[in-house]
């Protein structure tokens, strides 16, 4: 029969076996109950874990980057289950959103019927991965108890002071038609639509997220267990900056403006003050040259133009910054485009030089000094001849949190003619059902919801009808978990929190964990509770990638049009292996390869090549040999070959290693251990004692097909997620090292060391690393010669 005839049967046979296995394993998915018989999740105690996923937008559909996060989760809630440590594990929906309101308008679907279909859907499809969440934990934050909860904290946080409401100018997206916070800008573009930003100005509440600047930026350096490249962005975004507030008197008049800078010792470099465009001195001048000039603070003599600069914010500084084009790049450009001058104040051969070291120059009593000393001589003189004020500036601004848009938890105050504004304390404050999105109604429009009496005067009063921004639900989400009955029962949280171990995307850094830091501080001012921080150990899991595919127009097309055209033989362009995304259909649909595969093989695969932070492939013959693989697993403990060595270092060995690199979340590495078991086991053969060790470890990664073979196979009447892991440590005995020399052709080529009771295929494979010899015949005596014949 040809290979190839032969290969197809056998790819044939793997498929009817893990069809089967498939079907088989689906049954064994009772994981409820053992939820119902272990209630003491929510308790802090010694032995106790509270491990998190950031939990999911209802968007209509479990895709393969929700696949590799929740399997990250769920496998580290099993491994500290089988160490005996109760464990939380919950899951619960970010509710509220544009996407139902979009779909409302578009469609006619109310977005409360067209999450809760959403939501039902998607569990059915996180139950059909058999993750080991705790559902009887599970809500959704539009749930009317959450809107309660949330909206008690709005009121805390206002009367604490760390609530209020302005007019300001704000980011208004012309698609979603909704206000944006900064954190919800990127590139000048809204997050979601990608449309251009506008500004506008419009009353909108705030949260005093500055008032904890300092706080936030602190507490990074105690988050060990966080990546080091998600505090670093955190760092960036708070913006600390220490400098001087300098006065410049303005020309031809008796006043002065304050500009900031963080280099004061390049002041004699300053050639042009670059202002906000709402500086008070500027607000009749539409041009960036605004004709303003001022004194130089040391040498009157010097005239410095004003210009408006769109980098220079009014939150920031004093809304005015020095700049010094020969030391700061955006400032070179800015002097490149409009043609001012350039004067260098620190030696070096190119322009613009921004490093803080070097000689100074063109800076009269400063020449020759070093940076550093030149910074320290400069401060001390503007110090003492009161020409400026050291200040510490964040470029972080107050949270707004208001949107224009209906589906949202409602911001619970009234406007009150005589009383102003009153706190709403009917709560919850819920959203009117009856309302025809698609007319383009909402609650600033409608016709009854918005009127009510005022709690204090019982006189007519309007609501607040814009909703709070979604990050705010996900801000507190996880106290919810500790009790959802009384979520903000100090004794639950105090016993459950913080959050051990949190799993989520590295594009969550400075939106929702920013935002949920912030919480923690300001509820604990409330005093709510005494946390520092809401998660301990933080976990960004790496991208879903896949190849792209263009037909010969240049389409972007699906992986499955591409073999459909490949098959018929048509033109089909290979791209690069990208992120998956909608756009360039690069996409495959979870629930197609779960009914073509199984649960166990996916959750198997997406840990199985990468460490869990680096991006992965989404690959079919990857896939298809991980099945293959599973099957092969499946046969050891159906096989009759029985393992009677007494020496079993090997096997135990790499069960401990199994249970190392799983709690050091090096997942590809335990599944490598399981690898090598199994390809020394298909030769030697297991016992029923380490049949029964190796399935307690199958079961963190591979659960259905674990269980059956417990249950069935294995002849068990318990279930095997109760079950502990086999203290090994007991069962290893310490090897003896030997050295065995290594020939070609009975020629010495050097040697390697191995361990006493090494199966030969580890050392053909240590040789092999060592030599790089390729090996297809060979002469072995063990502990004294490998010679390799050519």
């Amino acid at each position: 029969m040809p290979i190839r005839a032969i290969l197809f049967v056998k790819d044939l046979f793997y498929n009817i076996i893990s069809a089967i296995l498939k079907t088989i394993m689906e049954n064994f998915k009772n994981i409820d109950s053992f939820y119902r018989e272990n209630v003491s999740f929510s308790y802090k105690q010694e032995n106790s874990m509270y491990v998190l996923s950031m939990f999911p937008y209802p968007s209509g559909q479990i895709h393969v980057g929700h696949l590799r996060n929740y399997t990250i989760g769920d496998v580290i809630a099993r491994y500290y289950r089988g160490q005996g440590i109760s464990v939380l594990y919950p899951i619960g929906w970010d509710a509220f959103g544009l996407p139902a309101e979009n779909a409302a308008i578009n469609s006619g679907v109310h977005p409360k019927k067209w999450t809760k279909e959403n939501i039902h859907s998607m569990k059915s499809d996180l139950k059909n991965l058999n993750l080991s969440y705790d559902w009887s934990k599970e809500f959704s934050t539009s749930d009317e108890h959450y809107c309660k909860y949330e909206q008690m904290i709005f009121a805390t946080l206002f009367k604490q002071g760390l609530v209020y409401r302005k007019k300001s100018e704000v980011n208004w997206d012309p698609i979603d038609k909704t206000v944006l916070a900064n954190e919800q800008v990127v590139d000048g573009k809204g997050w979601r639509s990608g449309a251009i930003i506008e500004k506008k100005m419009l009353e909108q509440w705030f949260f005093k997220i500055t008032d904890f600047a300092e706080d936030l930026l602190q507490g990074l350096d105690t988050l060990k267990d966080w990546p080091e490249q998600v505090r670093s962005m955190q760092k960036r975004w708070i913006g600390k900056s220490i400098g001087m507030c300098i006065k410049f008197p303005l020309v031809n008049s008796n006043t002065e403006i304050e500009v900031f800078t963080t280099r004061p010792e390049t002041i004699f470099g300053v050639t042009f003050i670059a202002v906000s465009k709402d500086h008070p001195i500027v607000q009749n001048t539409n041009t960036p040259n605004t004709s303003i000039k001022v004194h130089h603070p040391i040498n009157h003599k010097i005239i410095i133009p004003v210009f408006i600069a769109d980098f220079v914010l009014s939150s920031y500084g004093c809304g005015a910054v020095c700049s010094v084009p020969a030391h700061d790049k955006r400032d070179f450009d800015f002097a490149q485009e409009h043609n001012i001058e350039i004067n260098p104040v620190i030696q070096s051969e190119t322009i613009p030089y921004i490093r803080s070291e070097g000689i100074m120059i063109n800076s009269e009593f400063l020449n020759g000094m070093q940076v550093l000393d030149a910074r320290s001589k400069i401060t001390e003189y503007l110090l003492q001849n009161n020409l400026g004020k050291k200040e510490i500036n964040y470029k972080i601004k107050d949270w707004g949190i208001s949107r224009q848009r209906y589906w949202g938890n409602p911001i619970p105050v009234v406007y009150c003619d005589e009383c102003g504004i009153v706190l709403e304390n009917r709560l919850p404050v819920l959203l009117p059902d009856n309302i025809d999105l698609s007319s383009g109604q909402n609650l600033s429009n409608h016709p009854t919801w918005k009127y009510t009496s005022c709690p204090n005067c019982k006189k007519h009063a309007t609501r607040e009808t814009d909703t709070f921004d979604t990050f705010v639900e996900s801000s507190w989400y996880f106290l919810y978990f500790c009790n959802k009955h009384n979520p903000l029962a100090r004794e639950h949280i105090d016993k459950t929190m913080p959050v051990d171990i949190y799993i989520g995307g590295i594009e969550h850094a400075v939106m929702h964990l920013l935002y949920a830091r912030f919480f923690i501080r300001a509820m604990s001012k409330c005093n709510y509770f005494s946390l520092e921080e809401p998660f301990k150990h933080l976990i960004t899991q790496g991208m879903v990638c896949h190849e792209t595919f263009q037909d010969s127009s240049g389409n972007w097309l699906y992986p499955s049009e591409a073999k459909e055209k490949q098959m018929l033989r048509e033109e089909v362009i290979r791209g690069r292996i990208e992120k998956m995304s909608k756009s360039k259909k690069n996409v495959v649909n979870l629930q197609n390869s779960v009914n073509e595969y199984g649960s166990d093989v996916l959750k198997f695969f997406v840990l199985s090549d990468n460490p869990i932070d680096k991006d992965m492939e989404w690959n079919e013959e990857k896939l298809k040999s991980t099945r293959r693989f599973l099957t092969k697993v499946f046969n050891l403990f159906i096989s009759d070959k029985n393992n009677k060595n007494n020496e079993n270092n090997w096997f135990y060995q790499r069960i401990k290693s199994i249970y190392d690199n799983t709690k050091n979340l090096a997942f590809n590495k335990a599944i490598a251990n399981i690898y090598e078991i199994t390809n020394i086991a298909v030769e030697k053969g297991l016992n029923s004692e380490m049949k029964n060790c190796l399935i307690r470890v199958l079961e963190l990664f591979t659960p259905s097909m674990a269980e059956y073979i417990w249950r069935v196979i294995l002849k068990n009447t318990t279930e095997l997620h109760k079950m502990h892991f086999i203290n090994v440590d007991p069962l290893i005995v310490e090897n003896k090292n030997f050295k065995i020399a290594v020939q070609v052709n009975g020629k010495f080529k050097g040697t390697i060391t191995v361990s006493e009771n090494i199966h030969e295929s580890e050392v053909i494979k240590t040789v092999k690393e060592k030599f790089n010899q390729e090996i297809k015949k060979y002469v072995y005596v063990p502990k004294k010669i490998f010679n390799i014949v050519t």
